[in-house]
């Protein structure tokens, strides 16, 4: 497996700005790390390789995290539109 992006970012830039949202900026070290952190808890909740993970967010530092989390498990994310209904979702 290729080494996931953000980890290439934090061996090479770890604390060159990866993440800035409002006033807070994360490096790329912190996303990692909070990358691999998000990674566990997701394979604690039984998500693997080939698993789907469906997404309903705005855009926030934690969905980031989960972009980044998914595929160091060999999941993918589906981003679902946050402005749907929860009937315009499930159809």
């Amino acid at each position: 497996m290729r080494e996931p992006l953000v980890a290439h970012w934090a061996r090479t830039s770890p604390d060159a700005p990866a993440l800035i949202a409002g006033s807070e900026t994360t490096s790329w070290a912190a996303l990692d790390a909070r990358s691999r952190q998000m990674a566990r808890r997701l394979r604690a909740l039984g998500i693997g390789s080939g698993d789907r993970v469906a997404v309903v967010s705005e855009n926030a530092p934690d969905l980031v995290e989960l972009l980044h989390a998914a595929p160091r498990l060999g999941a993918c994310v589906a981003l679902l539109h946050a402005r749907r209904t929860v009937d315009e979702l499930i159809e």
